[in-house]
């Protein structure tokens, strides 16, 4: 026992008790056979300057009991936390969130611990007819078997035949074999800069050519590979300029040319015939199978006091009875919630090393790994370690992209060179489905997580343990902790769908069952329809094409008047936003508020030109929201160079007298009408004439008489614009 440290005002007396008499034995009596001084407890507190009162209890009496004692009951609040009928979470929470209202302060992280919930930010905007507190999310679905896992095949695709038209061949094309080395994905970068920053004519087309890139039937090259992935990335940025081609370096011009005419944006050549990447559902991986982690080995976790290692870190121990954790990251103990995690895994039963190391430095890794005694060598190393530094390809520099590759790419090579002795059992890389992809913004983070899953599928193919789990987004966050919810509600509506802990946990597990190098986990695979169907991965031409067969835009518009284009392209370009930003409606959209203030960045500037290029059917630049920096700039721009161009008037206005023509053709025989319309044609003639008179002064020209006939008017119009009838 020890003193009180919280006031207590007693019912007793209706005055704040004193230690002693808390202790005292006869107080306690007096309180079960005296009077209930209710109204002179809250009078007290009243006076103490309480305004905020909390009923705990079943029901509400006492709250309106609370509002009736007090002299200033406008001032005061008294909430129950129950009430006698009501579902007790819902009034629970809605009790705490009136007291957080009034500036009561609570333990939130506490009160949703383990549940999933996270923060959701608010709009910077006013609230107009728009719903913006999260509503209750369905039941996660359950993970079954085989759900959840897809993985990255190779796949026969038909090659047109020798003379046969190939509508797929870009019509102006220029091939660059890329070199596999470790500077490939920077020459990736400096290629893909040059190219897309020149303007060049529309459907030019690069095809790069790489060996050894993708796992395409043999085991790639990683450094190839963070190449291709930088590439693919420049493909979704720039959708139809860039083609790969991964081939040995002895394959002839007539066969890539073949290959690249079937129009296929990500091709691999084999001796077998011309293949495409697809991704197929993991439907074969052993139920009975258990992750080969050892109970007194050590586990080394890179990244292992962030957000992902401190949750595999407490899998392990939890569900593998792992007992030797060694988590690396680059501020060891002084990293925020190091020491907690530490203290919770060893209430555990497991003893744990917090370590500062920076793993993608050979020299400490190497001393890291030495120090692991003899008694618990090292048995299993998961690498969770990553950065983020999201950027256009046109604004990435070199030294982004190695900041990028160095925690990840670099740290997995140094892992890999220096524990291929140890006889590892466990060898688990978190990768990303960019990676697989590519991601418009995220080249350099593509190609660390390319380089990741060609490192995996080389190991296996030598016979060592490894395992590149490509995720796509977390709920808990993690390397993408920034983004809110409406960025992921709009990942999710392109089928990425977070995983909560226990999804994700869950298929880790499953992925290491499953036994092979590589595998995606949570993103195309964790849908509303868990069935996983045979699926093209994007980049293919399933996606690259779209907008081919579709009415281009400058044959729309040139369906329409002129007074009805500019309204048609405006509402065209504010859908297009509003679905980008993920608005249920166009209403918040406003067509003058530049593209800054409505919340673009660079991912969903992409994202938005690639929809308006596919609308338009025209090449427009990755620039196109930040040069023409409003809806309404950028339908004006949509307008110059979709609509009918200025030299095409002349054939406009033919066309247009040509259906007049027509029309007049049809006009009654009735004198009054017809020289109604002939006075009407005389004032258009004109006007034409005193518009042109200026230009041609001196000019011999025909004069209309000002009582001409519509027959006359006919003879005139034939005459002078040199169309003769039909």
């Amino acid at each position: 026992h020890h003193p009180a440290t919280t006031p207590l005002i007693s019912t007793l007396t209706g005055k704040p008790t004193t230690h002693q008499e808390l202790q005292n034995p006869h107080y306690w009596a007096d309180q079960v056979r005296h009077t209930v001084r209710f109204a002179d407890a809250i009078k007290t507190l009243e006076t103490e300057g309480v305004t905020t009162y909390v009923e705990i209890g079943p029901d509400t009496v006492l709250s309106a009991l609370a509002a009736a004692g007090v002299e200033k009951p406008d001032a005061m609040a008294a909430i129950p936390l129950m009430g006698r009928g009501r579902p007790e979470d819902s009034t629970v929470a809605a009790a705490l969130g009136a007291l957080h209202g009034r500036g009561v302060r609570v333990d939130w992280e506490a009160f949703y611990a383990g549940t999933g919930a996270r923060r959701a930010p608010l709009p910077t905007y006013a609230f107009q007819h728009e719903r913006y507190w999260l509503a209750p999310e369905a039941p996660a679905p359950v993970v079954a078997e085989g759900a959840g896992l897809t993985r990255p095949v190779w796949e026969p695709v038909a090659v047109p035949s020798e003379g046969a038209a190939a509508p797929g061949a870009p019509a102006d094309t220029v091939v660059h074999r890329l070199a596999t080395s470790p500077q490939a994905p920077y020459e990736a970068l400096r290629l893909a800069q040059e190219w897309l920053g020149e303007e060049r004519s529309p459907g030019s087309t690069l095809v790069v050519v790489t060996d050894r890139a993708v796992a395409a039937g043999d085991a790639p090259d990683p450094d190839a590979a963070a190449a291709w992935a930088l590439l693919a990335s420049a493909q979704a940025e720039a959708p139809g300029r860039i083609v790969l081609v991964d081939a040995p370096l002895d394959t002839g011009a007539e066969v890539l040319a073949a290959a690249v005419a079937t129009g296929e944006p990500r091709l691999a050549v084999r001796p077998e015939g011309v293949t495409v990447p697809r991704l197929r559902p993991v439907r074969d991986q052993g139920s009975a199978a258990r992750p080969p982690w050892h109970p007194e080995g050590t586990v080394l976790i890179t990244g292992g006091t962030g957000t992902l290692g401190a949750l595999v870190a407490r899998h392990l121990v939890v569900e593998h009875g792992v007992r030797r954790l060694l988590l690396a990251g680059m501020r060891g103990e002084q990293a925020p919630g190091a020491r907690e995690l530490t203290q919770e895994l060893t209430a555990l039963g497991a003893s744990v090393t917090v370590a500062a190391c920076d793993v993608a430095n050979r020299e400490q890794l190497a001393e890291l790994l030495a120090a692991v005694p003899a008694a618990h060598p090292l048995t299993g190393v998961v690498h969770t370690a990553g950065v983020l530094d999201n950027g256009l390809v046109s604004g990435m520099t070199p030294k982004r992209l190695a900041a990028v590759l160095a925690p990840k790419a670099d740290a997995a090579r140094h892992l890999d060179e220096l524990t291929r002795g140890l006889g590892l059992a466990a060898f688990v890389l978190f990768s990303s489905t960019t990676g697989t992809f590519g991601a418009p913004g995220q080249s350099n983070y593509a190609a660390a997580n390319a380089f990741l899953d060609a490192l995996a599928a080389r190991r296996a193919a030598d016979g060592l343990p490894a395992t590149s789990i490509a995720w796509g987004l977390w709920r808990t966050g993690g390397i993408n902790a920034h983004l809110d919810d409406r960025e992921l509600d709009r990942f999710e509506q392109d089928g990425f769908r977070a995983v909560t802990d226990a999804e994700g946990l869950a298929l880790f597990d499953r992925a290491l069952a499953a036994g092979r190098p590589t595998l995606l986990v949570g993103a195309v695979a964790v849908r509303a329809s868990a069935a996983a169907p045979d699926t093209a991965a994007p980049g293919t031409a399933e996606v690259s094409g779209a907008g081919s067969g579709a009415v281009p835009l400058g044959e729309r518009l040139a369906e329409l008047s002129a007074p009805e284009r500019e309204p048609y392209l405006l509402a065209l370009v504010v859908r297009e936003v509003a679905s980008v930003l993920g608005h249920a409606s166009t209403a918040s959209v406003a067509p003058d508020r530049p593209f800054q203030d409505l919340g673009f960045n660079s991912l969903t500037a992409v994202e938005l030109r690639n929809r308006l290029t596919v609308a338009a059917g025209l090449p427009l630049p990755a620039t196109l929201v930040f040069d023409h920096p409003s809806p309404a700039d950028l339908a004006a721009h949509l307008h110059t160079v979709a609509g009918p161009a200025a030299e095409d008037a002349a054939s406009i206005a033919l066309g247009e007298l040509d259906r007049l023509e027509a029309s007049l053709a049809e006009l009654p025989a009735d004198d009054e009408v017809r020289a109604t319309v002939s006075v009407r044609l005389h004032s258009l003639l004109s006007a034409l004439g005193a518009a042109t008179a200026s230009g041609q002064a001196g000019a011999d020209t025909a004069e209309l008489p000002a009582d001409a006939s519509a027959d006359e008017i006919f003879d005139f119009i034939d005459n002078e614009l040199g169309r003769g009838a039909a």
